[in-house]
């Protein structure tokens, strides 16, 4: 498991470079969650969150907002 989890980490990382927007909430998520492979990183979430609202993807904009509350 922990492998797929890293597999897609370095999936999500590269199209959110790619200004993919759900690549970058998704990647914001994983992040804030952490999971086997991928320790937590408050602020590689927020900077995807963030990327992902500034790409216009609208579900990221709240997500990112209650993440930076819960800081």
């Amino acid at each position: 498991m922990a492998k797929d989890v890293e597999q897609a980490h370095e999936i999500l990382r590269n199209n959110c470079k790619r200004n993919v927007g759900t690549a970058c909430f998704h990647l914001g998520v994983l992040l804030k969650m952490g999971d086997k492979g991928v320790g937590k990183d408050p602020e590689g979430a927020s900077e995807a969150l963030k990327k992902a609202c500034d790409l216009e993807y609208r579900e990221a904009c709240a997500y990112y907002k209650k993440h930076q509350a819960s800081l």
